[in-house]
Order: structure tokens, then C-alpha cells, then sequence
């Protein structure tokens, strides 16, 4: 199903979406940088069967002729072996175009796609998904995974009324997005992600520091996306099972028997 949610600019963006009878809460899925995919809709399917409305934002629904699962893939495939920090460098990012002789689309979206300006777009465009779901629904929580993993804490950030904030191997949060998260945070963690570990240990620091409430999960032997079944490469069956397994408690834990107050209309 699909829903529709004006932004601040008045232009709608389009979502996946589950919508359950007498849900518990709303769950915010952040997409991957692969986009609303069939994983993606899985998790939603999952999270409806745990009596949670969840609604997937396609946070590419303005680039579509841009963002198509070829042209990520390919532009994936440029950079994947490039530190993530390398990649928000304009200098580093358009020498490696250069180098592999990316093609323009290619090298399109991956300018667009790591640019500041673009990530606080996505993140404006959560906030209106969160606005509108809290607005409906009362109690809403975000997952992310990867990108959307970090997405997720700048999201918590930014919108004090969120519920609670689950993140599978993102970026972890700064100093700043740290003192603004009122809401529970469970943080998935890789022992084998080369891309997202980096900040871990001064973001744990920085929760104890603020006395934050944090559950964090690391499995030592999982590759950044173990979650993931599409990924062959790095899916892990037993790390996934677990990691899904504390999500369950974690939801279950603060939106046990929650349902939405009836609102006007």
C-alpha cells in the first residue's frame, strides 16, 4: 500500500506501507541505500505481524529517474571500497569518478547522494513522515538499516516526541545528535563492518556520559549487512535471528499494549 505525506516544501513523497487494525504504534522503516526494496517491504510485512503499522518513506521518491536499482547498484560498486567519511568529499569522490571512468548517471547519483544537502533532505522528509505519523498514530519508533540505521538517530535528534530509535550497523551519532535523542536507542552493531565501527566507542562514551538509554548488540563474526538475506556475501542466518529477537523485546518492552488515542479529524 502506498501513502502519500506532504512535505514542508507542499510536494508529497510516497512510502510502502502496512497498515494494521488497533496497531500498537507506528514504526518509521529507513530504507538502505538500495532504496524501498523487497527487503525493505519485507521488514514492513514483519513488523505488521507484531501488530505494528509501518510505513517504508522512499526517500528517493524526488530523484526516481536517478535512483533506479541499476544505476545504485553501479554506483555502489564504485565506491564500496572507499571509506564511508572519503565519500562525502567532493575532491576524494570526484578523483575516484575519475579514475574508474564512471559513467554520468553513475557519477550523478553519487554526487547527489553524498552531499550534505541531499542527507538533510532525507531527514526533513522523515520528519514530515514522523509529524504526520505521530499526529495519526501517538506512539511512533524508527528502524533503520545501514544509511537508514543512521538516518534513524538523526531522526531521534530532531524529533523529541519519537518513541524510540532502533539502528542496524549505522553511523553512529555525534556528540550534538546524542544530547537531543530523548528516546530509547537500540543499536545493532557488526564486529566485522568496515564502514560504520569507527564512532561506536565515543558514541557509547558519550550515552554513558549523558545517561542516555541504550541497548547495543554486537555480533564479533557479522559483516556489515549480516540482516540482510539479499546480500549473500554478508548475510548471517543465526546473527539475524538474534538481532531481530532484541528488536521483538525491544518494541515489546515500550509499546506493550499501546494503542492510539482517538483523535479528531
Amino acid at each position: 500500500m502506498a501513502t502519500r505525506v506532504l512535505l514542508g516544501t507542499s510536494r508529497p513523497t510516497q512510502s510502502f506501507s502496512i497498515h494494521v487494525k488497533h496497531p500498537r504504534a507506528c514504526i518509521i522503516v529507513i530504507h538502505e541505500v538500495w532504496g524501498v526494496n523487497p527487503y525493505v517491504r519485507h521488514v514492513c510485512k514483519r513488523l505488521s505481524k507484531l501488530g505494528f503499522t509501518a510505513i517504508a518513506p522512499n526517500l528517493y521518491s524526488r530523484n526516481e529517474h536517478l535512483f533506479t536499482p541499476q544505476n545504485i547498484k553501479d554506483a555502489m560498486d564504485t565506491v564500496w571500497e572507499i571509506p564511508l567519511k572519503d565519500r562525502f568529499s567532493p575532491d576524494k569522490l570526484e578523483r575516484v569518478l575519475s579514475q574508474k571512468q564512471s559513467p554520468q548517471r553513475v557519477a550523478n547519483l553519487l554526487t547527489l547522494l553524498y552531499s550534505r544537502k541531499f542527507r538533510r533532505r532525507m531527514l526533513a522528509d522523515l520528519k514530515s513522515f514522523a509529524d504526520y505519523a505521530i499526529t495519526r498514530y501517538g506512539k511512533v519508533a524508527a528502524i533503520g538499516f545501514s544509511m537508514g540505521g543512521g538516518l534513524s538517530f538523526k531522526l531521534a535528534a530532531e524529533c523529541p516526541k519519537l518513541s524510540g530509535c532502533i539502528s542496524f550497523c549505522g553511523e553512529a551519532p555525534n556528540s550534538n545528535e546524542v544530547r537531543k535523542i530523548d528516546s530509547p536507542m537500540l543499536v545493532i552493531c557488526a564486529g566485522q563492518d568496515r564502514f560504520m565501527n569507527s564512532k561506536v566507542a565515543d558514541f557509547v562514551r558519550e550515552t554513558l556520559k549523558q545517561t542516555k538509554e541504550l541497548t547495543l548488540k554486537v555480533y564479533r563474526n557479522a559483516k556489515h549487512e549480516f540482516f540482510n538475506e539479499m546480500n549473500k556475501h554478508d548475510y548471517d542466518r543465526n546473527a539475524t535471528e538474534d538481532a531481530w529477537s532484541a528488536a521483538h523485546i525491544f518494541l515489546k518492552r515500550y509499546f506493550a499494549n499501546q494503542r492510539p488515542e482517538k483523535r479528531a479529524h
